[in-house]
């Protein structure tokens, strides 16, 4: 993250910071020893852009582009398109992915607010066992950027995924705020229609156990992956179990 002279990140709300404009993230993709691809996301003054860098073959220099590219470089690595950086980054307000009080641990923000980045020092923590932390953390940093009651925060976002049916009141919303206590308090588990389900017909696992990016119904995430994250489901899959009978059904 490059911050503009001057600039901090509002922490005063922990689960919404806010960025400066001219606020910009990088990051870079190396597959198989190759230097392959370079995202960016700016703060503008009416908003977020983002863009994905091709490197050449030499690593010299990077081009910018708007539409996909399947295996570039040679590789198995997938660039995105400009719109699909928007599928996922735009249903955040802050539009980053990753850089907040949930994601964040304290000693990390601590010495980001005495470094003078942050407004306020954001010491909320999540006080839940390892499998709740770990699954629900899993859930929140792959899905909750989609699925969340503020979907449309950026005017730009598009979806990837079907519209909620009628009966999800409230909406599915995988977001873990960062000081959650009492794991029957997370939003995932107050959704009307939505059950995580037991271990054995979980359709969250279903979706993050396979890579089918096209049909009715795609794996999770539907964008930016090729690989199961193994851990991830094994993450998820311990939470589940853990649950009492009520919460799984």
């Amino acid at each position: 993250m490059v911050l503009p002279a001057g600039g901090q990140v509002d922490t005063s709300d922990p689960d919404a910071w806010e960025f400066p404009v001219g606020t910009k993230f990088f990051k870079e993709f190396v597959r198989d020893g190759v230097r392959v691809e370079t995202r960016l996301n700016q703060r503008n003054a009416d908003g977020w852009a983002a863009a994905s860098y091709l490197w050449n073959e030499d690593a010299g220099d990077a081009q910018r582009l708007t539409d996909a590219v399947t295996d570039a470089t040679g590789t198995q690595h997938d660039v995105p398109s400009a719109q699909e950086c928007l599928a996922c980054h735009g249903g955040r307000g802050n539009f980053s992915l990753g850089f907040s009080a949930t994601q964040l641990p304290v000693a990390v923000r601590a010495e980001l607010f005495d470094d003078g980045v942050l407004t306020a020092a954001v010491t909320t923590d999540l006080q839940l066992d390892a499998p709740a932390r770990e699954g629900l953390g899993t859930l929140h940093g792959n899905c909750a950027h989609c699925h969340n009651g503020e979907r449309d925060a950026q005017e730009q976002s598009t979806t990837c995924y079907a519209p909620p049916v009628e009966d999800d009141d409230p909406p599915l919303n995988f977001t873990l705020p960062s000081d959650l206590s009492a794991v029957e308090d997370a939003p995932i588990l107050q959704t009307g229609r939505f059950q995580l389900g037991r271990v054995g017909d979980s359709q969250v696992l279903t979706r993050m156990s396979t890579r089918i990016l096209n049909g009715e119904e795609p794996s999770m995430p539907p964008l930016g992956t090729e690989l199961v994250d193994d851990t991830g489901v094994a993450a998820v899959e311990a939470f589940i179990a853990a649950l009492p009978a009520e919460q799984r059904d």
